[in-house]
C-alpha cells in the first residue's frame, strides 16, 4: 500500500471534486434531486479521513487484523491485510464514486417528462408523526428513519466528535442516551441497616437523586434536537455505587442480562423516585422520541446463582396461591409426582423451589411437558410483564404521550428460551402507544454459531440469514393489538455486519463482504418484514478516527457497505409510498404463534413454525404472510384465508376454543413432525381428546423449507388472490426468489423481487393482474423502462445476482 497510496488518494480526491463541482450542479440544473450524490460525497470525504488515519497508524491496523484473522489466514497474511487497509478503503471509495457518476450520466441522458428519480420526503425526526404504525413526514409522506448505533453507553458524556461524528451526517434517524440507577441515584453507603431473611430494608433516607446527572441528560436531549435529531432514553440495569456491598440480595438476578433482581422492592423504590424526577425535567422537551425500558431483555430464573432470590420466591408462592385459587390440594393433584416433593407441605409458602445446584449454578428440576414447567414459565412471564408494566406506568404518569418499548433479541423469539420470562406479544401491548424494538443479527456467510440464524437447515443455499429479519419483524407487526395505531416496529441495534474481532477474539467471518449484502438486508427488512426505523451498529472510531475493539471489517472500514446502506435507505424513503404499499399488503396466509405450545414443547413448535414461514416466503405470488395468535384468529382480527398450525401438540383450552371458532371461516393446514394436533393440554400437560375438526384438516409433514414449499403450494394457491407470480416456465414458484405484489391502483401494480441464494437466478414474472393489456414495466426508483410486455403475454424474464433486489412498477396501458 505504501507505493500506491498517494496516487489512489489523489484519484479519490479528483473524483470527489468532479462529482461536487461538475456532476451535482449539472443534475441540479436539470431539475434532478441530487441528495444521493451529495451523500456519496460525504461517504468519500469520510473515508479519505479514515484512510489517512489508518496510513499514519498502520502498525495498529496490522495488529488488529492479526488478532482477527491469524487463525483464519495465518499471521503473515493477517498482518498484510491490516497494512493494506488504507488502500482498500480508497479503492472501494473510488468504486463508489464511479458508480455514482455512471448513474448520474444515465439520469441526465434519459431525462424526459416521465423519467425522474423521486426526492425523499423530509426525514427530520424532529418533525415526524406516527399513524397506523408508520412514521410520517411534515408533508404527510411515509418516512423510514435510519442512522447509526455506535456504542450508546459512551455518549452520555457528550456527542461524538471528530471523524466519528461525520457518519451522523449520512442520515441519523435518532439518538439514544443510556443510563441506569447508577447515574440517577446517589446511595448513602454504610447506613444502619435493618436485616431480615430477605436482606436489607431500604429506606427513602438511604439515597438521594443525582440532579446534576439528570440535568446533563436533559441538556443532551436538547442539544441533539437542535441538530434535528430526537432522542430515545434507554434504561439500563446498573445499581448505585455501594448498594451491592451493603445488600448483596439486590444482585440475585439469576440468569438474566440485568444485574439486579427485578422482584426486589429496593429496585422498585428507586425507579419510582428517579424515573419520574428525570422525566418531569423534560416532559415538554420536543427532543424526546421514546423511552426504552430494557435492552436485549431476558430474565431467566436459573443460571449463574446458587440461591433463589427470596423476593422472587415470595412472588412465586403468591402467584401459585392465586393461580390455584388458594387450593393447595388442587396444586398437588395437578403436579402429581412431576415436580418437587410436596409431602408434608401444608401451605403455599412451603412449596420447594423446583431446582438443584450443579457446578455452581441452579438448574431446573423439571422439564417441559408437565404442569410444573408450565407454571414456572407462566409465572416468570407474569413477573417480568409486571415489572415492565410498572415502568410504563411511571413513564406515562409524567409524559402520557411518549412511546415506550423494550428491545428483544430477534434470534431468541421462537426456539428455546421458554424460561426467559419474555412474551413479546404481551409486552408490546403494555400500552396502546408501545413500540416493538429488536436487536437483529442479519449475518452473511460463512455462517457463525454465536447469534446465528433461527435455523440452519438450508444455510448452504442462502447468501445471508434473511429469515432473522423478515420473520423477526413480521411477528410484532402482525400480532399487534387492533387499536395499537401508534405501535411501530423498530430495530435500534441492527447488525447486518457481524463483528469480526472483539477483545482479541478470532474472526467469525471472512474479510470479504458480498456485494449487495447491506442493500438486500435493508430492503427485505422494510418491505418483507415491515420494519419502520433502524439504527445500524457500526462499532466505533474515536474523535481522531482511530478504532475501538471490534472495528475490523465493520461499517467504518467498508466504504462500499456504508454506501450501500445510505443508498438503499435513501431509495426506500424516495419511494416510501410504494414501499409502504408493499409492506402493508393484506395478509392472506397466517402462521399461528401459540405461546403455550412453544412453552411446553419448544422444538415441536418452533421447527415447523420457522419452516412454514420460510417455505411460504418462496411461494412467489403470495401478497403477504402474517403471524397471528390463536386469539386473533378466533376474533377475526386478520383476514386470513389460510392458517398454518405449526406443531401445536400442546395447547391450552383457550387456544383450542379460538381455533375452533376460526375453523369455519379459515382453511387450516397442520404442519408438524407428527399428527398429534392439540393432543395435550398445555396447562396440565395431560392428554386430551382433540375436537373433531382437528382430525379432518389437511396435514403436511414438516420438512426442510425447500421440500415444504412444494407441499404447501398446492394447498395454499387455490385459497388466495394473486396479482402475480415469480416462477419458471415449468413451476409457478422458484425457491430462492422472494417476491411481493400489491395493486396500487386499478392500472398500476407495484412489485419487488429478491434473490436470497448464493447463485444467480432467472425467474419468469407473471403479471396476472393485467392479462389482456399492454404493460410497461419501470424501475420504481430511477423511473426508466425495464421492459414493455405485449397484451396476452403478461410475463417478463428477470435475472438476479445473489442478494439482488428489484422494485418495479407495472402500468397497464
Amino acid at each position: 500500500c505504501t507505493d500506491t497510496y498517494s496516487a489512489l488518494r489523489l484519484e479519490v480526491l479528483n473524483q470527489t471534486t468532479y462529482l461536487k463541482n461538475v456532476i451535482i450542479p449539472k443534475l441540479t440544473s436539470k431539475g434532478i434531486d441530487a441528495s444521493y450524490e451529495n451523500q456519496s460525497v460525504k461517504v468519500a470525504e469520510l473515508f479519505l479521513l479514515f484512510a489517512e488515519h489508518d496510513r499514519i497508524n498502520n502498525d495498529s491496523c496490522a495488529d488488529a487484523y492479526y488478532y482477527s484473522y491469524k487463525d483464519v489466514y495465518g499471521a503473515e497474511v493477517a498482518r498484510a491485510l491490516g497494512y493494506a487497509l488504507p488502500c482498500r478503503e480508497l479503492i472501494d471509495t473510488l468504486s463508489v464514486l464511479q458508480l455514482v457518476e455512471q448513474e448520474a450520466h444515465l439520469l441526465i441522458a434519459n431525462i424526459t417528462a416521465d423519467y425522474a428519480r423521486p426526492a425523499a420526503p423530509d426525514t427530520d425526526t424532529s418533525k415526524l408523526t406516527v399513524s397506523n404504525g408508520t412514521f410520517y413526514s411534515s408533508d404527510s409522506k411515509p418516512v423510514y428513519p435510519y442512522g447509526y448505533d455506535q456504542g450508546i453507553w459512551k455518549y452520555i458524556y457528550g456527542f461524538p466528535d471528530g471523524a466519528q461524528s461525520q457518519a451522523f451526517s449520512l442520515g441519523q434517524g435518532s439518538m439514544e442516551i443510556a443510563f441506569s440507577l447508577k447515574q440517577l441515584i446517589i446511595y448513602q453507603q454504610n447506613q444502619q441497616k435493618a436485616h431480615d431473611i430477605h436482606g436489607m430494608s431500604l429506606k427513602n433516607s438511604s439515597f438521594s437523586l443525582n440532579t446534576t446527572e439528570m440535568d446533563h441528560i436533559v441538556n443532551l436531549v436538547s442539544m441533539y434536537y437542535t441538530q434535528g435529531i430526537k432522542t430515545s432514553l434507554v434504561l439500563q440495569c446498573g445499581l448505585p455505587m455501594g448498594l451491592l456491598e451493603d445488600d448483596p440480595t439486590v444482585g440475585f438476578y439469576m440468569g438474566s442480562n440485568c444485574d439486579y433482581d427485578i422482584s426486589h422492592p429496593t429496585v422498585s423504590l428507586m425507579w419510582s423516585k428517579a424515573l419520574p424526577a428525570l422525566l418531569s425535567k423534560m416532559k415538554d422537551n420536543p427532543g424526546l422520541l421514546a423511552v426504552r425500558l430494557g435492552n436485549e431483555i431476558h430474565f431467566e430464573i436459573f443460571g449463574n446463582k446458587t440461591a433463589m432470590s427470596a423476593y422472587a420466591l415470595d412472588n412465586w408462592h403468591t402467584w401459585l396461591q392465586t393461580y390455584y385459587n388458594n387450593d393447595l390440594n388442587s396444586l398437588k393433584m395437578a403436579w402429581g409426582n412431576t415436580g418437587p416433593k410436596l409431602k408434608g407441605v401444608t401451605k403455599f409458602s412451603e412449596i420447594p423451589w423446583p431446582a438443584f445446584v450443579y457446578n455452581g449454578a441452579m438448574k431446573p428440576s423439571v422439564k417441559p411437558g408437565n404442569a410444573v414447567f408450565y407454571c414456572l414459565s407462566q409465572w416468570n412471564i407474569d413477573r417480568v410483564t409486571g415489572y415492565f408494566q410498572d415502568l410504563v406506568d411511571l413513564v406515562h404518569s409524567v409524559v402520557p404521550d411518549i412511546p415506550t418499548h423494550q428491545k428483544y433479541v430477534n434470534e431468541k423469539t421462537v426456539g428455546g428460551y421458554t424460561l426467559s420470562g419474555i412474551d413479546r406479544i404481551r409486552l408490546d401491548r403494555l400500552s396502546p402507544i408501545s413500540w416493538s424494538n429488536a436487536d437483529t443479527r442479519a449475518v452473511g456467510e460463512p455462517w457463525i454459531e454465536m447469534n446465528g440464524p433461527f435455523r440452519k437447515v438450508t444455510e448452504a443455499l442462502y447468501a445471508y440469514s434473511w429469515l432473522d429479519t423478515v420473520l423477526g419483524y413480521t411477528l410484532p407487526r402482525t400480532t399487534k393489538a387492533k387499536n395499537a395505531t401508534m405501535q411501530v416496529v423498530v430495530d435500534q441495534e441492527m447488525h447486518p455486519i457481524m463483528v469480526s474481532e472483539m477483545n482479541n477474539q478470532p474472526a467469525n467471518r471472512s474479510v470479504v463482504m458480498r456485494p449487495r449484502h447491506l442493500s438486500c438486508t435493508m430492503l427485505l427488512s422494510h418491505i418483507w418484514g415491515g420494519l419502520k426505523l433502524n439504527l445500524i451498529w457500526s462499532w466505533a472510531r474515536n474523535g481522531t478516527g482511530s478504532a475501538s475493539d471490534g472495528w475490523v471489517d465493520t461499517l467504518l472500514t467498508l466504504p462500499f457497505s456504508l454506501h450501500e446502506y445510505v443508498r438503499s435507505m435513501m431509495m426506500l424513503n424516495a419511494i416510501s409510498e410504494d414501499v409502504l404499499t408493499l409492506a402493508e399488503t393484506p395478509t392472506q396466509i397466517c402462521v399461528v404463534f401459540a405461546q403455550d405450545s412453544r412453552m411446553q414443547d419448544s422444538e415441536a413448535f418452533s421447527s415447523p413454525f420457522e419452516d412454514s414461514f420460510e417455505a411460504l416466503s418462496h411461494l412467489g405470488g403470495i401478497a403477504s404472510i402474517g403471524i397471528v395468535t390463536p386469539t386473533q384468529l378466533g376474533d377475526g382480527e386478520h383476514a386470513c384465508s389460510v392458517a398454518i398450525l405449526p406443531g401445536l401438540t400442546y395447547a391450552s383450552n383457550a387456544t383450542v376454543q379460538s381455533l375452533t371458532v376460526a375453523y369455519s371461516s379459515v382453511h387450516m393446514i397442520h404442519v408438524s413432525s407428527d399428527k398429534d394436533l392439540l393432543a395435550y393440554d398445555a396447562v396440565t400437560a395431560l392428554p386430551r381428546n382433540p375436537p373433531s375438526w382437528a382430525k379432518n384438516i389437511d396435514y403436511i409433514a414438516d420438512a426442510d423449507a425447500k421440500s415444504l414449499t412444494k407441499a404447501l403450494y398446492s394447498q395454499v394457491q387455490p385459497k388466495i388472490n394473486m396479482f402475480g407470480q415469480c416462477g419458471t416456465a415449468s413451476e409457478p414458484f422458484l425457491f430462492g426468489i422472494l417476491c411481493r405484489f400489491a395493486l396500487k391502483q386499478e392500472n398500476e401494480l407495484i412489485f419487488a423481487v429478491a434473490n436470497v441464494l448464493k447463485v444467480p437466478l432467472t425467474t419468469q414474472i407473471t403479471l396476472s393482474a393485467f392479462q389482456s393489456k399492454d404493460i410497461e414495466v419501470r424501475d420504481a426508483y430511477l423511473g426508466h423502462v425495464v421492459e414493455r410486455v405485449p397484451a396476452g403475454l403478461n410475463t417478463l424474464s428477470l435475472t438476479l445476482e445473489p442478494l439482488d433486489v428489484r422494485i418495479m412498477r407495472a402500468i397497464a396501458l
